[in-house]
């Protein structure tokens, strides 16, 4: 996520969600890209849209170093708390 500018990402992102809508991958990713751009509002919502979507890989969640600003929010942890454990 680093290696680009926030816009071309998310422009990437944008277009793999057209081609695959129902992915949570996309929405996880632009998760990390909000993030790490110091949006923890829209990071948060686009998490949410990944687990609507059907990510469940709580152990990603909490050690992926894109999301590393979140880990104290409160709304990271409920939502972290609501994935099983041990995936």
């Amino acid at each position: 996520i680093a290696c680009m500018p926030e816009d071309t990402y998310n422009d990437i992102l944008a277009r793999c969600a057209e081609l695959e809508p129902k992915s949570p991958q996309g929405p996880y990713n632009r998760a990390g890209v909000a993030a790490r751009a110091g949006r923890p509002d829209d990071a948060l919502r686009w998490l949410e849209r990944a687990v609507e979507l059907g990510y469940a890989d709580r152990a990603a969640l909490e050690q992926d170093p894109d999301l590393a600003s979140l880990k104290d929010d409160p709304r990271f942890r409920a939502l972290v708390g609501r994935l099983p454990s041990g995936r």
